[in-house]
């Protein structure tokens, strides 16, 4: 899936075609490439560039000149930028090397390019975990400390991952720990019959399942998904060439139904065809888009119900919104005021109103009211004046004190003024504009 926004990558790399084919791939995932082939145009490009830049992925052996990890520790006596190193060495000395600076993964030159993107997007969470943290904890000794500490146990799973290198080349995506501790749902299933090969930790932890009861077994078999959703997705494998971002329903374990958008492709390990499929869990997120829904809907409803007309008024620039009915009041269309502003208020209200409307804004400005209200004329497109209940309130205010933001709501009077028998209508839709008010207040609150 493409990052956005686009994240700035230096790709320090002096093979010709492998760093080609490298830029090409990572800017198909939507990262931009910065590219030096030695040690020194690296440092070069850090210490002149005035754009930042998000990651380095640096090789350890650039040929003459210093190599990866000299650039790469002096880089970081300049700037604090996470490295991932690549290197098609595995030897334990290299490895051991890399420990001396701060980095965020090694990565071996024959790995899947799913590896490599996977691995540069577990440097990015990394990194910006550490950054969280160091921003957080003040004790400077304690934080060092920690860092040996993370250090050491990096040294010792690389050492572990270079003895079952030698044993399981084949199988390193299965056994990388990018695999196992990816904070999102990854399975590996045979393409023919569906069977699961291996599932990280995340996708255990969220369908509910032990590992027991997930490798040997279909995930049609555990109920996790359908046979017939089983079958669109190996379609549309066969059709595309790999599975972008499918909206797929899932049930857990104990039922649980959540949702997910599914990526995939087709992965050979030991000459056996596996679909590799990475899931990221959204339904917070869909948990909240309805919760949205049905709040539009239900302050839909309060306005058309009331005949209320809205704005929303960035005071500082002037850009109002105002909903169909705020023109309507007046006789016109929204299309037929553009373009929308403050002036499209200033031009129609009547010129004694206006003065009376500004003395009571800036009382509310200054915090003497808590809220806006003023009747007012606004002048018809047919030539009349249309007495209408203008309230309103700041809802967002500069550190200073400014006031930055207002919404509020416009009441027609007119048939209340003119008859005694609207007194009814008038003022439930007065009502119905100051519940709207308080709803959309509490709301944002809450938000």
């Amino acid at each position: 899936m493409p990052v956005y926004p686009p994240k700035t990558i230096l790709l320090v790399e002096d093979e010709a075609i492998l760093a080609i084919l490298e830029k090409q791939q990572l800017e198909s995932e939507g990262y931009r490439i910065i590219q030096a082939s030695t040690g020194e145009k690296a440092l070069e490009i850090i210490i002149n560039k005035s754009e930042p830049i998000d990651l380095i992925l640096m090789d350890i052996d650039l040929g003459e000149g210093i190599d990866g990890t000299w650039a790469a520790k002096e880089i970081q006596k300049i700037k604090n930028i996470p490295v991932l190193f690549l290197s098609s060495h595995t030897e334990k000395d290299i490895v051991q090397r890399t420990e001396e600076i701060t980095h965020y993964g090694y990565v071996v030159k024959n790995s899947s390019f799913t590896v490599l993107d996977a691995s540069i997007k577990m440097a990015f969470k990394l990194y910006e975990a550490h950054t969280r943290i160091a921003e957080q904890v003040q004790d400077l000794q304690q934080i060092n400390e920690e860092l040996v500490i993370s250090n050491e146990e990096l040294r010792i799973s690389n050492e572990e991952f270079v003895a079952l290198n030698e044993e399981l080349k084949e199988s390193e995506i299965k056994f990388s720990t990018c695999f196992q501790h990816a904070p999102v749902l990854i399975s590996i299933t045979d393409l023919a019959n569906g069977i699961y090969i291996d599932v990280n930790e995340e996708a255990l932890r969220l369908s509910g399942y032990k590992r027991t009861e997930v490798i040997g077994h279909t995930a049609a078999e555990l109920g996790w998904i359908t046979q017939e959703t089983r079958d669109l997705l190996v379609a549309s494998l066969k059709t595309s060439g790999r599975i972008t971002d499918l909206e797929m329903n899932f049930t857990t374990k104990d039922g649980k139904a959540i949702t997910g958008i599914v990526k995939g492709e087709k992965i050979s390990i030991s000459g056996r065809d596996c679909l590799l499929t990475v899931t990221i869990d959204i339904t917070a997120r869909k948990i909240v888009e309805e919760k949205l829904r049905n709040e539009h809907w239900r302050l839909s409803t309060i306005l058309e119900s009331t005949h209320v007309g809205t704005w929303e008024w960035n005071i500082q620039t002037g850009e109002t919104v105002y909903n169909d009915i705020w023109a309507e009041i007046i006789g016109y269309t929204l299309e037929e005021l553009s373009p929308l502003n403050i002036n499209t208020w200033m031009n129609v209200v009547h010129p004694d109103d206006l003065k009376i409307s500004e003395a009571l804004l800036a009382r509310h400005f200054s915090g003497e009211l808590p809220f806006y209200e003023c009747e007012c004329r606004m002048k018809h497109k047919d030539g009349y004046w249309v007495v209408v209940h203008d309230r309103g309130k700041v809802t967002k205010w500069s550190e200073d004190g400014k006031p930055l933001l207002m919404f509020g709501t416009h009441t027609d009077l007119s048939g209340l003024k003119q008859e005694g028998s609207s007194l009814d209508m008038g003022g439930a839709r007065l009502v119905g504009a100051h519940a709207l008010l308080r709803i959309y207040n509490n709301d944002r609150k809450k938000n």
